[in-house]
């Protein structure tokens, strides 16, 4: 079996997740200069402030149960 590094999650394996109809969401939690730099914004994916991430994707109506997928660069 394949140890899974908790940490990261593939492209992959998030679209596999996605199609055994998994509850994965894509947070975008970058800085706020980095989004408002950044030239292309994440499809689908919930916007989160670094600073009040739980507030944030409870407003946004994150569920719980969900698998994240977290992009923080």
């Amino acid at each position: 079996t394949q140890t899974r590094d908790s940490e990261s999650i593939t492209l992959e394996e998030i679209e596999e997740l996605q199609r055994h109809g998994g509850a994965v969401v894509v947070v975008d939690s970058r800085t706020t200069r980095t989004w408002e730099e950044a030239d292309e914004d994440i499809p689908e994916a919930v916007r989160v402030q670094p600073e009040a991430p739980v507030r944030d994707a409870e407003v946004a109506g994150v569920p719980k149960t969900a698998v994240l997928a977290v992009l923080c660069a």
